[in-house]
């Protein structure tokens, strides 16, 4: 849902399913920014990757998402960037992230 709504507006998205993909297609100086959910379910969660990306690129801006308020406490404490709580609405999302519309 979030793909398809940042590609309408037009923004480039490139989407990963799961933690060790998102490691994978990661190019420095490529993205802009990553929203990552903190439950990904695949062994690794978003903390984790956000931390693994800002390694790569100390300057990437991070969004964690989460609908469980525990996820989104561990996100704050992380302090990697902003949390948002799902659900999310779709038309503050690009103000929210800072992005042309």
């Amino acid at each position: 849902m979030l793909t398809v709504f940042f590609k309408k507006i037009g923004h480039k998205v490139v989407a990963a399913r799961s933690g060790y993909e998102a490691l994978q297609v990661f190019t420095p100086g490529q993205f802009s920014l990553l929203l990552a959910d903190v439950n990904l379910g695949d062994g690794m969660n978003g903390i984790e990757v956000a931390k693994k990306l800002r390694e790569q690129e100390p300057q990437l801006k991070v969004f964690m998402m989460s609908g469980e308020p525990a996820y989104l406490a561990l996100a704050k404490a992380a302090g990697l960037g902003c949390c948002l709580a799902k659900p999310l609405d779709l038309a503050q999302m690009p103000q929210l992230l800072g992005l042309k519309t």
